[in-house]
């Protein structure tokens, strides 16, 4: 059974308009930046060692605190960011004007 080639092309354009975001859905909102305006003194602190490429361990040492804490907070300030990684991380903290 083989595909109605009107139906098929109504759908391909129908994905394109949306891939472009030229149409959006009524239920949908427009994607907006998340996260906190402002860092914590903690926080700045470990985005600003990140951003001069300290590792965990090295910020860590010289905040006084354990590794987990790190990790915790810097996987918190992507997710509350949006970030994939710690790269796009230090990204939107510059884009941010945390840095």
């Amino acid at each position: 059974m083989s595909a109605d080639p009107g139906l098929y092309g109504n759908l391909h354009e129908h994905r394109e308009m949306h891939r472009d975001n030229r149409i959006r859905p009524e239920n949908s909102r427009p994607r907006t930046r998340r996260g906190p305006d402002r860092l914590n003194e903690r926080q700045t602190h470990i985005v600003t060692l990140l951003a001069e490429g300290a590792s965990d361990v090295q910020i860590a040492r010289r905040l006084y605190i354990g590794q987990r804490t790190v990790q915790r907070e810097v996987a918190s300030l992507m997710s509350q960011v949006g970030a994939a990684s710690r790269f796009a991380l230090g990204a939107e903290a510059a884009l941010r004007g945390w840095l």
